[in-house]
């Protein structure tokens, strides 16, 4: 059936496509459904029947067939597929729905998810129904039809080079989160189209796509139940939302545009958001542990452009006594920006490694960048190997590697899917670097494996920087392919073994040359520049060629493409028939025949639309300058390898540094990246910012501004959706002059960052934390001591992370989802669920508007004292020279330390406990210990947990894993319990059961400070601490040194005077054993008490 949407009933809202309209309905345009997808209709709308289904609890499995008369609104120019191939099971994250063409090979995502364990039978999570003709499928709660996971709406398009599938979405006032990377707003917006694909952006429109493309969302009804989804598909997309409307009772929905593939699709069922985190996670891998150290402070700078400076930068650190971690090295110190080179006189290298061996002496550590192009250069080593021994993409044109321009000029790119490296690779590098294989799914389920010829592996890591390569757009009008490189390193995604043995070669040299600690790897979406000449190979090579060239093609795909992600043709320019030919005939190369040639071009990316600048076109979203590269256009090659590079590499840096914890850094990322690197935000400024933000800067780091400062708490939060939690923005901003302001309240903000670093463009005023001078070194010092007082805090989430795929930072809609005044609010963020920091984000304010929600109790985390009840909106004081508003939310137990220069040397400090009480006096926490760095603590045992717990006037301590002895000599020196008030009316008399050294207590702050015997008790012994109030109607006469009648003013003068008269006295009761003066147990020590 042929239908054309009529149009008294449709408003038309956009018309962001060649062939086809979109439309909000109105009145009673509602029945059209089961024609026209919701929020969209084009002039026609493909629809299939199920037929011979087969259904189970959760399951179903089936033949889609298209029905007579109908067809996709691009099938002139793209076939739809006649039959498609229905499974959907029940797996313990949810169900996973996939829809594929049974006749020829398409492109997927290899080896990205991770079995989540065999399907379920019965499904206790969700029921499943579904309507035959036209097909739909509907996925609820357990009796409870209303809570909607997956509702289908009629009308599925799958052709050639475009697939739409759309769903209603529980309610109008749901809330979205996720859809990214992308700069803007935490909650998405219902009216709004969000593309994604990876891009080099460093001035576009909010909510433009970023370094990263996540296809994950979460959604969170007015209840709070939530649950949402992962879309296994690297093909740029657009996912539309649209709101509905009360008028005509039309529900919101959301409309995925795929530009090839198959729809692979794991839906998540929650119910809380930190369920769905935990889910997704578990689909797409766990986040690595990072070591300990790189919580710490870090600094850099494209501009320390000479040893000398970075030299002084680190003793500028050490007057000023503010901690610092790592000294990075960008650019600066290579030799023409050349990869694995020092320059002889900026950064010559026997004083390079002195210098990070002075680091290393003092516990600080060192991180150099690498960037993703090798310079071609005759008697350069790299190339020359490189070019030897097949390594580089080549030009089809001329047979010979393709050049482009990145920051050191001509370079050259690798071609990951060469199989011919890998004998290479066996010869030159022992077979122990391999990683183990991914274990495989149950053989009932139809995978990748199957589908693959030759034969794949699981995955760890994602395809979107599988074989990357971008086409450069805009030059003479023609387009050349650009490969990735170092995502390959990064774990993100294949590359063919020698490549990644090339790689680490070469890195191993530079370890040789300066023991670094880590990579820090850039420019990887990939990004060149497209303004620039670009030299003849072989004059640049000396006359030297690659030993074989690449054979032509088998086809093109259709130029023009029938719909491109984010925009609409024609690419003026864009992608010339040359450029398409070329990628396509690599691919074929690398393929053999096992793909049908259709599938080539199922997950050609294209940006928006190419425009003249400076205007911007009607319907377009993004910008492009010619002087600039603004995006890049991606082609996912079919990966031929086994392990994946990012095990590789993994492996490999564990093997120059055994045992220890890989530390690398990337710009971009998929789904799965966070399993083996961490991450760094860019930024979009706002909208009337971007012209003149592109015009001067033309790489894609963050900027010096409020919304750039208000980006990374939206960017760090939907990260922890993603699955990569250990990620911060550039500190005080990567580009423009930060003013001592801004900078100061970024540093405070930044601190609480998991990855806090300070880092600037080449050309910007300083930035460190000391370089504005008084008052603000002092108070950024303060904040940056605040960092380190919470890393055994932090730690414990990074572990909490690595074991169960719970988030870090915490958006509060994920902490309190039933309260629906969280659910927009992105300007404060929960670190953990313990801590809500409340940061001033505007110049010149010196309070902030924060919601404390009132199901909790919340304690000033500087003073102890708690905020009025109830909770609800409170105007906050943030001066300048104060700390960011921080609060306890109660019912935590929080490990604090005394802050030192070092990670190293604070953790080794002893612990004071913060316990905050919840409405029923009883509060929870744990600490994990371990040495820091060594990998596999978590999975081997060898690592010290210990929990508290608080309950009914009573705080104890137990060890709940001993696998880490030197954790024993950490002490538990003090413990400090908020929200304790006597009971009203009369006089009380305050009970502490046993003896402490001594404690101080304000009947009116409510709070209660303990010091423990001697130098503290060990984390290995269990402890019991009591606490009540009693009333015996006159004054209790107790030991003069055990008894502190206190005002709130007195409780320091008190306490100290106490605590001096404490020791002497104890000290002469008390058997001290194994350096520690052992509490005694329950019943058998003296109390103390004091009247209040």
């Amino acid at each position: 059936m042929r239908l054309t949407c009529p149009r008294p009933i449709l408003r038309t809202i956009s018309s962001p496509h060649r062939q086809s309209r979109n439309f909000v309905m109105t009145g009673f345009g509602w029945w059209l459904l089961g024609l026209c997808a919701v929020g969209i209709c084009f002039p026609t709308q493909a629809q299939y029947r199920l037929k011979d289904p087969i259904a189970g609890s959760g399951s179903l499995s089936g033949t889609l067939e298209l029905m007579n008369g109908t067809h996709g609104p691009y099938s002139d120019q793209t076939p739809d597929m006649t039959t498609l191939r229905l499974r959907v099971e029940c797996l313990p994250t949810g169900p996973h729905i996939r829809i594929d063409d049974p006749a020829q090979q398409r492109y997927e995502v290899p080896n990205i998810a991770m079995p989540a364990g065999d399907p379920l039978n019965p499904c206790p999570f969700y029921e499943l129904s579904y309507t035959e003709e036209p097909f739909t499928l509907t996925l609820a709660r357990p009796g409870m039809p209303n809570e909607i996971i997956w509702q289908s709406l009629p009308g599925l398009c799958f052709e050639d080079q475009f697939i739409e599938w759309a769903t209603q979405l529980g309610s109008r006032d749901t809330a979205i989160y996720g859809l990214g990377e992308r700069a803007g707003a935490l909650k998405a917006n219902l009216n709004k189209t969000y593309t994604i694909f990876t891009r080099d952006n460093g001035g576009a429109i909010a909510d433009a796509p970023l370094y990263g493309a996540h296809p994950v969302w979460m959604d969170i009804q007015p209840n709070g139940k939530s649950h949402g989804g992962f879309m296994l598909n690297s093909n740029a997309m657009d996912v539309v939302l649209t709101p509905g409307s009360a008028d005509s009772d039309t529900p919101a929905t959301m409309t995925w545009r795929l530009t090839g593939g198959i729809l692979d699709l794991y839906l998540y069922v929650g119910p809380t958001p930190h369920d769905v985190i935990r889910q997704h996670a578990q689909i797409v891998g766990r986040p690595a542990f990072m070591p300990m150290w790189a919580l710490g402070w870090q600094q850099c700078k494209w501009g320390y452009e000479t040893l000398d400076q970075a030299r002084a930068v680190v003793e500028a650190y050490r007057a000023n006594d503010i901690p610092l971690e790592v000294q990075w090295a960008d650019i600066d110190y290579m030799a023409g920006y050349r990869d694995f080179t020092f320059d002889p006189v900026r950064y010559p290298q026997a004083e390079v490694a002195a210098f990070v061996a002075e680091l290393h002496r003092r516990g600080q550590r060192w991180v150099p960048i690498v960037d993703p192009a090798i310079k071609a250069e005759a008697g350069h080593e790299p190339f020359v190997e490189g070019v030897a021994k097949g390594l580089f993409i080549q030009d089809h044109s001329t047979g010979l590697p393709l050049v482009e321009v990145v920051w050191p000029g001509n370079t050259t790119f690798p071609d990951f899917s060469n199989p011919d490296t890998h004998t290479y690779w066996r010869e030159t590098y022992a077979v122990h670097l391999l990683p183990k294989p991914q274990p495989a799914y149950p053989p009932d389920r139809p995978t990748q494996r199957e589908l693959s010829t030759p034969p794949m592996t699981l995955s760890i890591l994602d395809t979107l920087f599988s074989d990357l390569i971008a086409i450069r757009a805009l030059r003479e009008g023609s387009a050349r392919p650009v490969p990735s490189c170092w995502a390959a390193m990064a774990g993100l995604g294949w590359a063919g073994l020698g490549w990644a043995a090339w790689c680490s070669k070469w890195l191993r040299r530079l370890y040789e040359m300066a023991p670094w600690d880590g990579i820090w790897i850039d420019m990887n979406e990939p990004a060149i520049f497209g303004d620039q000449h670009v030299g003849d190979f072989l004059n640049l090579s000396g006359g030297a060629r690659p030993p074989a060239s690449i054979p032509e093609p088998a086809r093109v795909p259709i130029y023009p493409p029938p719909y491109a992600a984010g925009g609409h043709p024609p690419f003026e320019g864009a992608m010339s028939p040359l450029a398409v030919q070329q990628v396509s005939r690599a691919m074929r190369a690398r393929s053999g025949a096992a793909l049908h040639p259709h599938s080539l071009w199922h997950d050609l990316q294209f940006p928006c639309c190419v425009l003249h600048p400076p205007a911007l076109t009607p319907g377009c979203e993004f910008v492009h300058w010619p002087a600039r590269l603004r995006f890049v256009f991606i082609l996912h090659l079919l990966p031929l390898v086994q392990p994946s590079p990012s095990a590789v590499l993994v492996g490999w840096l564990q093997d120059i540094l055994p045992g220890q914890r890989p530390f690398i850094i990337s710009r971009s990322t998929y789904a799965g990246s966070g399993r083996y690197t961490m991450h760094w935000l860019g930024s979009n400024p706002a909208r009337d910012d971007s012209f003149f933000l592109l015009a001067f800067f033309p790489t894609g780091d963050n900027f010096s501004t409020y919304t750039s400062l208000w980006h990374s708490i939206t960017g760090t939060l939907a990260a922890q959706l993603f699955g990569i939690p250990f990620v911060g923005a550039d500190i005080c901003g990567n580009q423009y002059d930060a003013t001592p302001e801004l900078c100061t309240r970024w540093i405070a903000l930044g601190a609480l960052y998991p990855f806090s670093r300070d880092h600037s463009t080449k050309g910007t005023s300083p930035q460190e934390p000391y370089a504005f001078g008084e008052p603000y070194t002092s108070i950024n010092r303060q904040s940056i001591n605040l960092k380190y007082s919470l890393l055994s805090y932090l730690y414990t989430l990074l572990e909490a992370s690595h074991r169960t795929g719970a988030p870090v930072w915490d958006a509060l809609a994920w902490v309190f989802p039933e309260d629906m005044q969280t659910h927009d609010q992105d300007t404060q963020f929960m670190v953990g669920e313990a801590l809500l920091a409340s940061p001033c984000l505007e110049m010149g304010e010196t309070t902030v508007d924060a919601y404390l929600p009132p199901s909790a109790r919340w304690y000033d985390f500087a003073t102890g004292l708690e905020v009025s009840a109830p909770g609800g909106w409170k105007t906050l004081p943030a001066p300048l020279s104060g700390s960011l508003p921080l609060h306890i939310r109660g019912g935590f137990a929080i490990p604090i330390q005394s802050p030192r220069p070092t990670v190293a040397e604070t953790s080794a400090q002893p612990i004071k406990l913060v316990v905050a009480l919840d409405e029923v006096g009883a509060a929870q926490g744990t600490i994990y210990l371990d040495d820091g760095t060594t990998a596999g603590a978590v999975e081997t045992g060898a690592y010290l947990r210990v929990s508290w717990t608080v309950a009914n006037g009573s705080l104890e301590g137990a060890v709940k894993h001993s696998g880490y002895a030197p954790g024993c000599q950490r002490m538990l020196q003090n413990v400090t319990i908020l929200g304790l008030y006597p009971p009203a009316g009369g006089n009380s008399t305050l009970v502490v059961d046993p003896t402490p050294c001594w404690f101080a207590y304000g009947p009116q702050t409510g709070v209660l400070e303990l010091r423990l015997p001697d130098s503290g008790r060990s984390l290995c012994q269990d402890l019991r601490l009591a606490w009540s109030f009693s009333n015996p109607g006159g004054m209790t006469t107790v030991p003069l040194w055990a008894m502190i009648v206190i005002s709130d003013a007195a409780v320091v003068v008190a306490g100290s005077a106490i605590w001096l008269m404490c020791r002497l006295v104890y000290a002469k009761r008390t058997k001290v054993a194994q350096g520690y003066a052992p509490i005694p147990e329950a019943g058998t020590g003296e109390s103390t008490s004091t009247n209040v």
